[in-house]
């Protein structure tokens, strides 16, 4: 897997979503961005993303979400 390319298309994604506020989308691509990082191995930058996508599918009740998030933050 590409994971600089994900990373750099989950971090301007991240960014629309936040421009407009769209939380669905600020989770989902913080987890994406969180798990390409991962793959850099850049776990002290995975986290904060990881983290805030587990409170943002938390925030939105989408269980399997935040089952999926939990299990990389413990991986980490």
């Amino acid at each position: 897997m590409d994971y600089a390319n994900a990373a750099r298309h989950f971090e301007a994604g991240l960014h629309q979503a936040q421009r407009i506020a769209d939380k669905w989308h600020m989770a989902w691509n913080s987890f994406g961005l969180g798990r390409s990082y991962r793959g850099l191995s850049r776990l002290d930058d995975a986290r904060p993303v990881l983290t805030e996508a587990h409170r943002l599918f938390k925030e939105q009740n989408q269980p399997t979400f935040v089952g999926w998030v939990e299990k990389l933050l413990k991986e980490i």
